[in-house]
C-alpha cells in the first residue's frame, strides 16, 4: 500500500508535463506566447556612473596635475659709454638665473558633460594643458661677474630687472622645447585613471584636448 502511494504522485506529474508539452505545440496554444526560461532569466550588464563627489575631487585636484620645470640660464649684458661717437668706457655683466616654470591641466574645468560612460568604459576629455606660472628664484640667482671700466657706465643696479625678464622667458623657452605641457597632460592623464579606476570603472579612456601654443 505505501509504495502504490509514493508511486501515484510521481506517475501523476510525469502525466502532467506530458500534456503540458502536448498542449503547448498545439498551433494555437496560448502557452506559445509566454517567455522561454532564458529571457526570464536575463543578466543586466553592470553599470558604472561617476560619481558627484568624484567629480569634485578631480577639480580640486589641479595641483596634482602640475609638472614643474627647474632651469638655469645665463645672461650676459654689455652697455658701453661713448661721447661724440667714441667709446670712452665699458661694463660687462654677467648673471646666472635660476627659474621655474609650472605647467599643468586646469581639472576645475572638468564637468559632468566631459565623462562620456558606455557599461563600466569611461571615456573623459581633459582641457587643454598649459602654463600656469613662471618665475625667477631671486635667492638663487646672482651676478657672476661685473666688470667696469674707469668711465664705464654704472648698469649693476639699473638693468638686472630686464635681465631677469630675459632669464625669464629663455627658461620658458628651454620649457617649450621639451615639450612641458605635454608631460602636463600625461600626468593629468595618468592621475584621472587611478582615480575613475579606484571608483569601479573597467576601462578608462582619455582624450586631450589641444594644448596652447607654448613660446
Amino acid at each position: 500500500m505505501l509504495k502504490a502511494l509514493v508511486i501515484a504522485p510521481a506517475t501523476t506529474a510525469v502525466a502532467v508535463v506530458a500534456g503540458v508539452a502536448a498542449f503547448t505545440h498545439m498551433p494555437n496554444s496560448p502557452l506559445k506566447a509566454l517567455p522561454t526560461l532564458p529571457a526570464l532569466a536575463q543578466v543586466e550588464e553592470p553599470k558604472f556612473e561617476v560619481p558627484s563627489i568624484l567629480i569634485k575631487e578631480m577639480q580640486d585636484s589641479s595641483q596634482l596635475t602640475t609638472t614643474v620645470f627647474h632651469a638655469e640660464t645665463t645672461m650676459p649684458i654689455e652697455n658701453n659709454l661713448k661721447i661724440l661717437g667714441i667709446g670712452v668706457g665699458s661694463t660687462q655683466l654677467i648673471y646666472q638665473a635660476y627659474g621655474a616654470v609650472a605647467a599643468g591641466v586646469d581639472l576645475s574645468q572638468l564637468t559632468e558633460e566631459s565623462f562620456e560612460v558606455v557599461g563600466t568604459s569611461v571615456t573623459v576629455t581633459l582641457p587643454p594643458a598649459k602654463m600656469l606660472d613662471s618665475k625667477i628664484d631671486i635667492k638663487k640667482s646672482r651676478v657672476l661677474n661685473y666688470d667696469r671700466s674707469l668711465l664705464g657706465p654704472d648698469i649693476a643696479h639699473l638693468q638686472v630687472g630686464q635681465v631677469q625678464e630675459q632669464a625669464l622667458r629663455e627658461i620658458e623657452k628651454k620649457a617649450c622645447e621639451i615639450d612641458v605641457l605635454s608631460h602636463a597632460a600625461g600626468r593629468a592623464e595618468s592621475i584621472l585613471q587611478q582615480m575613475l579606476m579606484s571608483a569601479g570603472a573597467t576601462e578608462v579612456n582619455v582624450v586631450q584636448s589641444p594644448a596652447e601654443n607654448c613660446s
